[in-house]
């Protein structure tokens, strides 16, 4: 990436004592971090209002996201036993830093970021995001890639792997809101996208509404039970597994599907490998070619594309 200053369009961080900012690993403390060179540009601007915020000792973590446009919602998390917050004092500072969207989200799970439930204090419509042209509504926990301009780069090649025609009838698992499933459903006859997140399907039908495609069936539960119910007309397969990969009974269906093409996005190089592995030495397939996307610049982590096709 070669401008990669403020890449990041989804920051989260943790309240503690006043202090807003990350954790630093070693002592287990927050700091505020000054000019965060991965944050969005408004970061210190929104941080700087929230520590006069007369009640931000009820908060717990905080959101930042930002769309293609700038604008900024941002997420105030708090416990279940906290009342509808009050923003008024801070309100207009906020709107200054171009926040358009804030919500009050609710979460008594420390595992986990954000909570099932959000409630929104301020701002008019959706929050839409886009990419490769296509329009997406964002709610607080919607997954979105943190890094917009290396997403499109690493989606243009997951979708280039499928040699996509257009009588083609294509299987996508772990589909998400449908941010890649959009793409292929211009470049296609049909796409089904199979999404364990009953939200994100939601979400991933109102995508498809908004951006007019209506050759898109979007399925909610497990991949591995889903996939069960598909015969061999699907040739082609997409398979965006979050960082755990795939588990052994997707890989198994996906054997008995026997597609030609398999196009393996992974956040995870070794899951990767251990699924590849699978697929190489139990499937009938061989290793195309593998290109790394590098989606979290000055990270170790990276974004990886797999070509798989049948012998």
């Amino acid at each position: 990436m070669k401008n990669f200053h403020n890449y990041r369009n989804h920051v989260q961080l943790k309240v503690e004592n006043g202090e807003i900012g990350y954790i630093n690993k070693d002592l287990g403390e927050v700091f505020t971090p000054e000019n965060c060179i991965v944050a969005p540009e408004k970061t210190n601007e929104i941080i700087d209002t929230l520590k006069n915020y007369s009640e931000l000792e009820k908060v717990n973590l905080v959101g930042i996201r930002e769309n293609h446009l700038g604008e900024i919602m941002l997420i105030l998390v708090t416990n279940s036993n906290i009342k509808k917050l009050n923003i008024i004092d801070i309100l207009e500072d906020l709107r200054q830093a171009n926040v358009t969207h804030i919500y009050q989200n609710i979460n008594d799970n420390p595992r986990y970021h954000y909570g099932r439930k959000s409630i929104k204090l301020f701002g008019d419509g959706e929050f839409e995001e886009e990419i490769l042209g296509n329009k997406f509504v964002l709610s607080p926990t919607s997954f979105f890639q943190v890094n917009r301009t290396q997403a499109e780069i690493l989606y243009k090649k997951g979708i280039e792997n499928l040699k996509l025609e257009e009588n083609d009838k294509v299987l996508e698992l772990s589909s998400g809101i449908g941010t890649i499933t959009m793409e292929i459903a211009k470049n296609a006859k049909e796409v089904t996208a199979i999404e364990y997140s009953q939200s994100a399907v939601e979400d991933g039908k109102l995508n498809a509404k908004l951006n007019n495609l209506d050759n898109i069936k979007f399925i909610g539960g497990k991949v591995e039970e889903k996939l069960e119910a598909f015969d061999k007309s699907y040739r082609k397969v997409l398979l965006d597994p979050p960082r755990a990969g795939a588990n052994r009974e997707v890989i198994d269906e996906i054997i008995k599907l026997n597609p030609d093409i398999i196009s393996y996005i992974s956040c995870d190089p070794a899951t990767l490998a251990r699924d590849v592995g699978i697929l190489t030495e139990k499937g009938n397939y061989k290793v195309e070619k593998v290109e790394i996307v590098d989606l979290f610049p000055l990270t170790s982590h990276v974004e990886t594309v797999c070509l798989l096709t049948r012998k």
